[in-house]
């Protein structure tokens, strides 16, 4: 019993932490916070964590469990084509950083000057981009892309968008709404989509679908400045979503 009521409460902490580091960033954070969220005595935070630091380091850890879990592994084609995984992937990203405190406060954490880095610490970006860049070349194999597109073009202009989703969303969640994402990948997608591929891919992220077998080879390269590939339709935002379409730090932080 003792040692079950050791791991709620140091789980309790963990997620109380993560809390506070959401709202308020590691130098803001204080312990006295911390533990009246938790509902714990300081005494118990430093029974399972030596100071601050160790608190946020193991916040930290925890996202990036979440974080990796989320990855495809090399090669998965499990959405039908490099690309839909790839998008699907961002899809599953930004919910969670919408639903998952300890997500949301690692990524935060994580980029957060007044956080010492130590060695061994976890890089979400880094991998972030890595895993960008695996799916884009693997597209580009699989002949997924429109001819002349460079992969590591497209991964600079994917991970800042994505990054800066991110960034956004801390103040605002408006900016992790799906429908956003939507929006953002049928643009992208428009210049960087094979026509035979385009049709069968879903920016949405919720509908994947296979490629058709036997390709043919793609053409020269052509092209397109401003005419959209065309997409499967996507839904029209609901009348109500007033905060997917313009957030406000003030009407939909919960």
């Amino acid at each position: 019993m003792k040692q079950e009521r050791a791991v709620r409460t140091r789980n309790g902490l963990i997620r109380s932490a993560a809390e506070v580091f959401d709202d308020m960033g590691y130098a803001a954070a204080r312990q006295a916070v911390i533990c009246q969220r938790a509902g714990v005595s300081l005494g118990a935070l430093h029974f399972h964590f030596e100071n601050t630091g160790t608190l946020a380091a193991q916040v930290e850890q925890e996202a990036a469990a979440i974080f990796r879990a989320l990855l495809p592994p090399p090669g998965s084609r499990g959405s039908g084509s490099h690309l839909q995984t790839l998008v699907d992937t961002s899809h599953t990203l930004v919910a969670g950083l919408g639903s998952d405190v300890v997500l949301r406060a690692g990524f935060r954490l994580n980029n957060d000057a007044t956080f010492p880095r130590e060695p061994g610490r976890p890089d979400f970006r880094a991998e972030w981009e890595q895993c960008v860049q695996r799916l884009l070349e693997e597209a580009e194999r699989a002949r997924e892309l429109v001819p002349g597109v460079a992969p590591h073009q497209a991964v600079t202009a994917i991970v800042a968008i994505t990054t800066g989703v991110e960034i956004l969303g801390r103040d605002s969640r408006g900016w992790l709404s799906p429908y956003r994402l939507t929006g953002l990948w049928t643009f992208l997608l428009g210049g960087l989509a094979a026509e035979d591929v385009a049709p069968h891919l879903h920016p949405d992220g919720r509908h994947p679908a296979a490629l058709p077998a036997d390709r043919p080879a793609p053409g020269p390269a052509v092209r397109r400045t401003g005419s959209p590939v065309r997409l499967r339709d996507r839904p029209e935002p609901p009348a109500s979503c007033h905060t997917c379409l313009h957030p406000s730090s003030e009407s939909d932080v919960a």
